[in-house]
């Protein structure tokens, strides 16, 4: 557990540090973060820990792309336009759909994506989706 929290500390502290650049340079520097995060070697895919670290790659992005001052800035951004239900479904549809599932977090982290893309967003199935579809606007 303590080898988790100092791999999900040193990669906010990268997700933190993402420079102030272009998209093309901001989406290679946060590559680098993904492909290690995603490896399954210390956090677990898909879990919570996991989910935190992609969401804050997700909002640190937007701040950058939409030249907002703060990471609580881009934060409220995220959620007033519903970045959070985009982020929720791509997630599960990413990590969690195509696999066995295991556990009931990642049970019920499905169950609600499924509602909110169906339900919120008014998008197809999961099942349906390709990941463009979460990316557009």
């Amino acid at each position: 557990m303590d080898q988790i929290r100092k791999e999900l500390f040193e990669l906010t502290q990268l997700i933190k540090n993402t420079p102030r650049n272009s998209r093309e340079v901001v989406e290679e520097y946060h590559q680098g973060i993904i492909k290690r995060l995603d490896s399954d070697l210390i956090i677990p895919v898909p879990s919570i820990g996991h989910r935190i670290a992609h969401q804050m790659i997700w909002i640190t992005g937007n701040k950058i792309f939409k030249e907002l001052a703060s990471y609580e800035e881009a934060f409220q951004d995220y959620l007033r336009n519903k970045e959070d239900l985009r982020f929720n479904g791509w997630y599960a549809w990413r990590y969690i759909l195509k696999k066995r599932i295991t556990n009931e977090w990642e049970w019920e982290t499905l169950e609600v994506a499924q509602k909110q893309v169906v339900g919120v967003l008014h998008k197809h199935p999961l099942e349906e989706l390709e990941e463009r579809d979460f990316l557009q606007r």
